[in-house]
């Protein structure tokens, strides 16, 4: 068999590769026609072109997946990797008997080596491929739009092989879509070698959503795909595996076996600011899978690269640095200081380590919540399936399903502070002996103005008398129902609320966003953005009915981006906002203190006005990710003038609705 068959059936990262040299398309496309029969014992070798037959089990499957998974990939998503993987070596080495190595196949040799969560995702399937119908399904998987979200995990159109990834939620049968990297019959319905493609960004996704491997496969391959287990014998040294039972006979999920947890007899009091802010102090520091210290202050050495977390995708900085580094439960666990104190630079022993098992299905230094209604800051929202699982620490909800949360995500990300989809799966726990006392006021706040030409009031929590808080607008739907269109902070001096603070900054004024400019009617609504139950509060005079013309403008006399003579506040919408926040920028120059306000304006009054110029930065402004130095681009150096936390600790969520709007920035909605 011609080395163009695996060319049609090519699975992986990069863009889709030409039919082999001496074959055309249409003879590559009928070698794919072929039909392998599910085999009667597991296949235990396979030649690997060039580089010999070697034991599919122990070293052929670990291998292809530490070189073919996501970075970010968790266990669930590297067993279903593991399974698509074997399903290729399957269809490859009992069709033609070898396979090759690379991405007209899948790749064995790669810059990666396998850690230990490699060997455990194909320990934890063995045997198991994927089948229907009597044939073996070829397994097809690509690399999928990385920002790929929750909770839909259905990537955007265009890019990343997007076009290959196949959506068979609940499909069966003839309904279920096949990809077009393989064979699609025209004149059969159900073709069993061909079952669909799976997205391993879109994997990721779906696992911190709460789903397991067995999900994650029927999600793209159709509900009716099945997950068999070659019987028959075993390969040398390894035991049986169990058979995964179809959908209709199979049970709920078991915790496996964990060492019985340390009992507390030394837990103390904390209060939520005291969680938060041993918290804050593990930001930016490595995922490091059984680790649970760092150095607060020591975050220009995050970590080193560990076991699990192998170059190039290990999230550490400069080598050399000290071992820290935490995975999700030991970060938990020290962040809430149990089962007693210790320095966060102390790594918890094993004997006293908490599992996601633990955190789960046990009541130890916390309790289970009644429901997610309950949350507040400093709770944690965990989730186990039959061999991982996760945990998160929760500090408030976001709106749509999303919560704003800290964690040791995965080895790409390392520990962060990011707005995150929170799957049905996750539980919420709360940590014992939480001291409340001084969290029990909500914040306060009125929507004074609301006219198309400014939104104005102020926003205070008791709690943090002397700190600025976040106000949210929404257009249309609460914040259950949509993200926010436009978040400011109320940082203006309104000391006529509170007398006995003569500098106090609760106030807030802003440009309406553009997108109510449209002549429609609209309602607003306006939410602050801190509380200890870590839930928005609508302010006093929201919702309210709003509807604007679409503005007429003339032409400014300079760029908004330069000095210059005052400008007319009626030539743009920036010039507008802008004078709002400096009334001088139109009354007597367009000096640096404008520009310095055009930076830190929020909102999209001002998009994109003064975006480009060089940029090195390490990833997309527009997008999550680690903390980007302010002398990366002008977009970046805008951004952490508003909120220095995504230049000094990660780049989150937060920072993206920053950059969204900004004038210096292009990453409109």
């Amino acid at each position: 068999m011609t080395a163009a068959r695996r060319r049609l059936g090519f699975l992986l990262l990069l863009a889709p590769a030409c039919g082999d040299q001496g074959a055309s398309p249409d003879e590559s496309a009928e070698l794919l026609r072929q039909r392998v029969a599910t085999p009667s014992a597991p296949l235990c070798q396979i030649n690997v072109i060039g580089k010999g037959t070697k034991d599919l089990e122990t070293d052929y499957l670990p291998r292809v997946i530490a070189c073919e998974a996501a970075a970010s990939a968790g266990i669930e998503t590297l067993k279903a990797q593991a399974i698509a993987a074997r399903s290729v070596a399957y269809w490859e080495g009992l069709g033609d008997g070898s396979i090759c190595d690379g991405q007209a196949c899948q790749a064995y040799t790669c810059n990666r080596t396998p850690g230990p969560l490699h060997y455990q995702a194909v320990e934890a399937t063995r045997y198991q491929y994927l089948a229907y119908g009597g044939q073996v399904t070829y397994g097809f998987y690509v690399n999928g739009n990385p920002n790929t979200s929750g909770p839909a995990c259905v990537g955007s159109p265009g890019g990343y092989n997007e076009n290959y990834i196949t959506y068979n939620d609940g499909k069966t049968g003839a309904a279920v879509k096949m990809t077009t990297l393989g064979y699609v019959p025209k004149n059969l319905s159900v073709f069993g070698q061909n079952r669909g493609c799976m997205s391993q960004n879109g994997s990721v996704c779906l696992e911190n959503g709460g789903k397991n491997f067995v999900d994650i496969l029927r999600f793209y391959y159709g509900a009716d795909i099945e997950i068999a287990t070659a019987s028959g014998g075993t390969c040398a040294g390894a035991p049986p595996a169990q058979q995964v039972p179809p959908p209709s006979q199979q049970a709920p999920q078991l915790p496996d076996p964990t060492p019985e947890p340390p009992t507390s007899s030394t837990l103390q009091p904390m209060t939520r600011d005291e969680i938060l802010g041993i918290a804050r102090s593990g930001v930016g520091y490595s995922y490091w899978y059984g680790g649970s210290s760092w150095d607060p202050n020591g975050v220009s050495h995050p970590g080193v690269c560990n076991a699990v977390c192998a170059e190039p995708s290990c999230h550490a900085a400069s080598p050399g640095g000290p071992e820290w580094g935490a995975d999700c439960s030991g970060f938990v666990q020290q962040v809430w200081q149990a089962p007693g104190p210790r320095p966060v630079t102390e790594r918890i022993g094993s004997s006293q380590r908490y599992t996601t098992h633990t955190f789960r299905y046990e009541e130890r230094d916390w309790l289970k919540l009644a429901s997610r209604d309950e949350l507040q800051r400093g709770d944690a929202l965990v989730y186990r399936g039959q061999s991982g699982g996760h945990i998160v620490l929760f500090e408030q909800w976001m709106g749509n399903g999303q919560a704003l949360v800290y964690e040791c995500a995965n080895c790409q990300l390392g520990c962060v502070h990011r707005v995150r989809s929170i799957g049905a799966a996750y539980v919420p726990i709360r940590r014992k002996l939480v001291n409340d006392a001084a969290e029990e006021e909500d914040p306060i706040g009125e929507l004074e103005e609301v006219s198309c030409s400014e939104f104005s009031g102020w926003a205070r929590d008791p709690n943090y008398p002397n700190g600025s808080i976040r106000v949210a607008f929404t257009i249309d739907k609460p914040l259950e129902q949509t993200d926010p269109s436009l978040v400011v902070v109320a940082n203006h001096r309104r000391s006529e609320l509170c007398p006995e603070d003569p500098e106090c900054a609760i106030g807030f004024i802003v440009a309406p966003p553009s997108e109510l400019m449209d002549g429609l009617s609209h309602r607003l609504y306006a939410y602050a953005f801190d509380s200890g139950k870590g839930q928005p509060r609508l302010l006093g005079g929201a919702p309210r009915t709003i509807q604007c013309e679409p503005p007429t403008t003339g032409t400014c006399e300079h760029s908004v981006c330069q000095t210059g003579a005052p400008l007319d506040p009626e030539c743009s919408p920036c010039a507008h906002a802008i004078c709002l926040q400096r009334p001088s920028c139109c009354g007597v120059a367009w000096d640096d203190a404008c520009l310095t306000e055009l930076a830190l304006y929020p909102g999209n009054a001002c998009a994109a006005e003064c975006a480009g110029g060089p940029n090195n930065c390490a990833h997309s402004e527009c997008a999550t990710g680690g903390a980007l130095p302010a002398t990366c681009s002008s977009c970046a150096e805008a951004v952490c003038k508003r909120d220095p936390y995504c230049c000094e600790h990660s780049w989150d969520y937060l920072c993206t609705l920053e950059a969204d709007g900004n004038a210096y920035c292009g990453c409109t909605l």
